[in-house]
């Protein structure tokens, strides 16, 4: 396990919830006693909130032994509607998620405001308004550190090019590296993607 840290700010949690749709935590819970299916709600986004507040604290701890925990599709896209409702930059209304072994699959409701689209003069007008953003791709992290690799995109379910979306990214006023590798929040060591689970060891 790496080195502690006391404090670590809601967007370095928020990181890999973007990058990977995934927000993780606490204690042990096995995967039978998981909600697996249902709708998102406000309590399945808490449960996961507990679970990053108990696994920031075991990374404030000494520990001998690391631990697992596992986290559900259905707590992941209640934490994107819920649990960062008020930190991201765009009004999120719906999200789906599927997780296969290895890869994430997401298709998400968004409506973009005209503050935020005329802030990117170069193509941010083209993306104001109600829009459906599906995106796919692999993601493995290990040793503390993430890797994503994105695999296809479509807006509006025209095929956008994945190259295009690494440039938008790289010419935002915070330039975005899609493709660098990034440390894992939290104490967070390895991350395993399931068939519609996440493991992670901490």
């Amino acid at each position: 396990m790496r080195s502690s840290c006391s404090f670590v700010s809601r967007e370095s949690r928020h990181r890999i919830v973007w990058v990977i749709a995934l927000a993780l935590g606490g204690s042990s819970v096995p995967a039978a006693t998981a909600q697996m299916t249902g709708t998102p709600s406000e309590s399945a986004s808490a449960s996961l909130e507990r679970k990053l507040l108990m696994i920031e604290a075991a990374d404030a701890s000494p520990r001998v032994m690391p631990e697992t925990v596992q986290v559900t599709e259905i707590e992941l896209e209640s934490y994107v509607l819920f649990g960062m409702r008020d930190q991201l930059p765009v009004r999120v209304d719906a999200v789906d998620l599927e997780i296969r072994p290895g890869a994430l699959i997401a298709s998400i409701d968004m409506f973009v405001d005209s503050d935020l689209a005329s802030a990117q003069p170069l193509v941010g007008p083209l993306f104001e308004g109600t829009h459906t953003v599906y995106f796919e791709g692999a993601f493995q992290a290990s040793d503390g550190v993430g890797r994503f690799d994105l695999e296809g995109v479509r807006v509006d379910g025209i095929p956008v090019p994945v190259f295009l979306v690494k440039a938008l990214l790289s010419g935002l006023e915070e330039p975005f590296d899609l493709d660098a590798p990034f440390e894992t929040p939290i104490g967070i060591d390895d991350v395993r993607l399931l068939s519609r689970l996440v493991s992670v060891t901490y």
